[in-house]
């Protein structure tokens, strides 16, 4: 535990916190203290910031941990922090900034801020089109993820079924079932989409199969209020 004092975020306590919610929809809130210090007084000369694999993965695990407390103003202080004294997150094609900014992109599509969700986009699928070659199946997730969201606020993706013939390609090579609960959720909480539909049923269906298989909390990203450690 000693050899993570000296780090700007404490990586066991985001874990603890991931799991938790992963396993019993409650969120252990002692990490976001750190997380918030960090996004408002950034350790720039107390400990500074390393370009090395270890810190990108810390901060890896950071962004995935503010993901579960629904802040999306606070997820992108966080990676504008990242950003600037971090490392930049280019157009270049790479796994670290395919994330962030898909992450971003969805942040920005809770708050309502649709140009700057479509503008990340637009930036993805050049990097995406542009070198084929250097696209990761893990890139093309991502991709994948962007695309469905963008169609879905605006419009331009009406069918259901479609998405899920996405959301199964992508599961299929990449084996991962926490990524397909994610994306079956956010689908399922779209307003626009008829919960009679046959297609909604088999999404629901299939979602609830997943969190069985994986032994995930039931309503693992579907509820819009959130448990608290503290509120227990």
């Amino acid at each position: 535990m000693e050899d993570y004092l000296g780090l700007a975020i404490n990586p066991l306590k985001c874990l603890r916190t991931i799991f938790a919610y992963l396993k019993y929809g409650v969120i252990k809130d002692d990490c976001f203290k750190e997380i918030t210090q960090f996004c408002f007084n950034p350790p720039v000369k107390q400990i500074g910031f390393r370009d090395n694999l270890a810190d990108e993965v810390l901060y890896l695990i950071g962004v995935i941990t503010l993901k579960i407390c629904q802040n999306p103003k606070k997820t992108i202080r966080f990676i504008q922090v990242l950003d600037k004294h971090y490392r930049n997150i280019t157009d270049i094609s790479n796994g670290y900034n395919f994330l962030f900014k898909v992450i971003m992109l969805n942040e920005y599509l809770c708050i309502g801020k649709k140009e700057e969700a479509v503008k990340i986009y637009y930036s993805l699928q050049n990097c995406f089109d542009g070198d084929k070659n250097q696209v990761t199946p893990f890139m093309e997730t991502l991709f994948n993820t962007a695309r469905i969201m963008i169609s879905n606020y605006c419009e331009q993706y009406p069918y259901m079924a479609t998405d899920a013939r996405v959301i199964d390609l992508i599961v299929d090579k990449m084996d991962a079932n926490l990524f397909k609960v994610y994306v079956q959720a956010l689908l399922l909480k779209d307003s626009e989409r008829k919960v009679d539909s046959p297609v909604y049923k088999q999404m629901l269906y299939d979602y609830k199969k997943t969190i069985r298989q994986n032994q995930l909390y039931p309503q693992l990203f579907l509820e819009n209020e959130l448990f608290f450690e503290s509120q227990f």
